[in-house]
């Protein structure tokens, strides 16, 4: 048992290993990827499953739903939540590094997930073989054949579910055949029930294995065999005639008939999923797609489950049709359940054919067992056989994780569409045939390629090497096992010689005795090489695979990828955790931004939330923005202001994150005029031009106090007057908090000039206790020289009142002003009201008070 279990991790290690050679730590490899880790995120930051950064990327999706009244007035969406928990501990690794170590990032971790998992599945597999009576070389070969020749391999680099949905259910499988050789004890009840709802919440589709999961955990049926060949040959015929009505039958019409007593019941959901399903037309090219299709099909992503054909023949002769019908149900579950419910998304989108089977391997894989026993046993045809499709497997699985999948689907000719399955049957369009045109000529999609870290493929080459060493070495023939027979006529009789039989008898026993202290002496030292290898397998290769993993992860931390080199971004870090405090929620204007913060943003104190694209921006000199239009909601997408609104009516601040400011001349920073006109500016904080950290005071009345409105009759200079001052949040306030104030301008003729407007918390005597920031009006969305003569100017501004600011009375003072040539402030003359210093300062017809908290 040892050794066993030292093989399988040695395994374990050398896959993830090989796993970490093509390791790429993209978020771009498939969309459900960073939607699922979004999720990952928000549980270990929130306890919660909604999306924040990944709240641009179609948050209008219609099986979307919004949370106005939560706590963080945020999207979810419905997903299978099995790998999502399973990867926190990854990322509360990443996100909770202490300060005195190198950071790791966030995506970059969790992104090992899949890489374990599939890991593990190889390992599994190899249980799985040796359970059902399998050598352990042909265990062995049959991992590694999964691992690295099937399309499991490409998926090592996502995030997706299948992989965890294969490892479920095989688990599953295996289990229950060891519950049912121990005659269905206690033990394996507690073990199955959590295991069969982690598999049911990994993926929706998991419900397909259920069929062959019962079918393992039977008691075997007592039928002769004369019987059970005769029901396997009735069962495979009609299993045959139904996969060939549905691919090539009227499939339409069968299900109207079969379907319409449910369609009449009335009952929801049932008889909406049975008019979609009689209604679905992509039956046919589904199961055709999944099964036939030379380009897209199980068998020819993953060729080496070809064997799986002869496999059947040699367990039929064996008389083991249990896995046979095992292997069935589960293929045949996958195929037909996607076949029948997802309509047009039967194909999977461009990830890598077939997405929806994935699961479905490892049982198809177990039908080859025989063949592969036969091929290490030395069988010549068999073995030619086994290694000509390992090497197509390993040849099509390397062009799967050579480049992101969309590349393919972008190597298509015009109109032929991916998605459809159009490119599945004509070989010319395969993306294994497609993807070798591109080497050379761009970079592969593998982290140590993309940072240039060159090393990384050396260590971890080294390290599957290692591991392969140590196998052989568990693994190979020992002349003196602990049963040999020659270990066994070694040892001495124990039965005490007379010691006065005679010289002869005495001259035996001592020979006797040489013996075994060379037997001793012999076995110690064969113990002690032993004892080195297990060390070895079981500490020493695990430790150097975690310390590889973490040179690697802090190799590639500055990833180009996800704008790693960005001091800026990385200066904003620091900057947000010390500006804000739960719960603050800072909202992200830029794609860039968006995906630095994916991997990196490990900030604590606010939450960030990614806006979506705005159809009004100009996102470059050279992109003019799609839509035009003097309404600023037109420019905005709609879910803009549903999220800015909600997240408002919650707290007493947001923030904007911006990629765009003044320096942008080009932009129309349509999501930060917006917020101007509605909130509070209250501050700019920046790293570049390009990294701007906006503060805004949201006036959401938390107290209950009455909104003050006051007309006044200022007139600033010759042409502009304010008219009009609001204090929504009344004159009461204490220390530390935002005072929020809306001025109405208004101005005769078109000033000549952009003017800056000031405003101050001034004591009784006259000292300034607090400033807000300056700007033109609507934080200089609306300078005075732009005005129209007559018509309203509303210019929200807002200050923080310091929190060491004594109770008591304060006035408001007010100042126009422009900067001369020199770089001096040249303010306005006032009147029309109270005003100071020579009428430059407009004192505003309001007194505020602070009270002690």
């Amino acid at each position: 048992m040892s050794r066993r279990a030292a093989v399988g991790l040695l395994l374990f290690v050398a896959l993830c290993s090989v796993y970490m050679l093509v390791y790429s730590g993209s978020y771009r490899e498939f969309g459900d990827s960073p939607y699922l880790y979004n999720i990952t995120a928000s549980l270990v930051r929130y306890g919660d499953t909604f999306f924040d950064l990944m709240a641009y990327n179609w948050p209008n999706r219609i099986d979307n739903r919004f949370y106005a009244d939560a706590p963080y007035p945020l999207y979810y969406y419905r997903e299978d939540l099995t790998s999502v928990t399973l990867a926190t501990p990854l990322y509360g690794l990443a996100y909770n590094v202490p300060g005195n170590v190198p950071g790791i990032g966030l995506l970059h971790t969790v992104w090992l997930f899949n890489i374990f998992i599939c890991a593990a599945a190889g390992v599994l597999l190899y249980a799985y073989a040796l359970h059902r009576g399998y050598s352990e070389k042909t265990a062995l070969l049959a991992a590694v054949l999964l691992a690295l020749t099937t399309a499991l391999g490409p998926y090592s680099k996502t995030f997706l579910q299948e992989p965890i949905a294969l490892l479920l259910a095989l688990l599953l499988a295996y289990t229950l055949e060891r519950w049912r050789a121990a005659r269905y004890r206690l033990w394996g009840l507690l073990l199955l029930l959590p295991l069969l709802w982690a598999l049911l919440n990994s993926k929706i589709s998991a419900y397909a294995v259920l069929p062959a999961l019962l079918l393992i955990a039977l008691p075997a049926p007592r039928l002769s065999e004369r019987a059970g060949q005769r029901l396997t040959l009735a069962l495979g015929t009609l299993t045959v005639f139904f996969v060939l009505f549905t691919g090539w039958g009227d499939t339409q019409g069968l299900l109207r008939i079969v379907l319409a007593p449910v369609a009449q019941v009335y009952l929801r959901p049932l008889d909406m999923y049975a008019g979609q399903i009689a209604e679905n037309p992509y039956i046919a090219p589904a199961v055709q797609t999944y099964l036939f299709s030379p380009g897209a099909s199980i068998w020819a992503t993953s060729p080496v489950l070809l064997l799986a054909l002869p496999g059947i023949g040699l367990l039929l002769r064996a008389g083991k049709t249990r896995l046979l019908w095992v292997s069935l149900l589960v293929l045949l579950g996958y195929v037909y359940s996607y076949a029948l419910l997802r309509g047009e998304a039967w194909y999977g989108s461009v990830t890598w054919p077939p997405r929806f089977l994935v699961p479905a391997i490892p049982f198809v894989l177990l039908l080859a067992l025989p063949v592969l026993e036969k091929a290490v046993t030395g069988a010549r045809p068999w073995r030619i056989l086994t290694a000509a499709l390992a090497l197509y497997g390993l040849w099509i699985q390397f062009n799967g994780v050579s480049y992101p999948w969309d590349t393919h689907d972008k190597l298509l000719p015009a109109g032929m569409l991916l998605t459809q399955g159009q490119a599945a049957y004509d070989l010319r369009y395969a993306p294994w045939t497609l993807l070798p045109s591109q080497w050379g000529t761009r970079p592969l999609d593998f982290a140590w390629v993309r940072t240039g870290q060159w090393g990384l493929p050396l260590l971890f080459g080294a390290l599957a090497a290692a591991c392969a060493w140590g196998i052989w070495r568990w693994l190979r023939p020992q002349n003196l096992s602990p049963e040999s027979p020659a270990r066994r006529d070694a040892q001495p009789s124990h039965s005490f010689s007379d010691p006065f039989s005679g010289s002869k008898k005495a001259a035996s026993d001592l020979n006797g005795w040489r013996t075994l202290a060379r037997s001793a002496c012999l076995a110690s030292s064969r113990r002690r090489p032993r004892a080195l290898l297990a060390g070895a397998s079981f500490v020493v290769m695990p430790l150097l695979l975690l310390a590889s993993l973490y040179i690697h992860l802090r190799a590639i931390y500055d990833d180009s990828l996800y704008y790693g080199f960005y001091d800026e971004l990385h200066a904003m870090l620091p900057l947000i955790e010390q500006q804000t405090a739960p719960p603050d929620m800072v909202f992200i204007t830029g794609r860039e931004q968006v995906v630095f913060m994916l991997n990196y943003g490990a900030v604590r104190n606010a939450r960030l939330v990614g806006l979506p694209f705005q159809p009004g921006e100009r996102y470059s000199p050279e992109q003019a923005p799609l839509v035009v239009s003097a309404d600023l909601f037109t420019l905005l997408d709609p879910t803009t202001p549903q999220l800015l609104g909600a997240a408002a009516a919650r707290r007493s601040r947001l923030w904007l994150l911006t990629e765009f400011g003044p320096y942008h001349p080009w932009a129309l920073r349509v999501v930060e005029r917006y917020m101007a006109q509605t909130f509070y500016p209250l501050q700019i904080r920046e790293t570049a031009p390009s990294a701007r950290l906006i503060e805004f005071a949201t006036a959401s009345n938390f107290s209950g106090a009455a909104s003050l409105e006051r007309r006044t009759n200022f007139q600033f200079g010759a042409q502009i007057r304010l008219e009009q001052m609001q204090l929504p949040l009344g004159t009461a306030y204490y220390p530390g908090d935002s005072l929020p104030l809306t001025l109405r301008w208004s101005a005769d003729n078109i000033p000549d000039t952009s003017y800056t407007v000031a405003v101050y918390v001034v004591d009784a005597v006259g000292a300034v206790r607090a400033q807000g920031m300056d700007s033109a009006p609507q934080m200089g969305f609306a300078p005075t020289n732009t005005w129209t003569p007559g018509l309203l100017v509303a210019d929200n501004r807002a200050l923080r009142l310091p929190d060491e600011l004594p109770p008591g009375a304060y006035q408001l003072w007010l100042v126009m002003y422009e900067l001369d040539s020199s770089g001096g402030v040249q303010r306005l003359p006032v009147r029309g009201g109270d005003t100071r210093e020579n009428a430059r300062i407009a004192v505003l017809p309001v007194t505020i008070t602070v009270q002690a908290r």
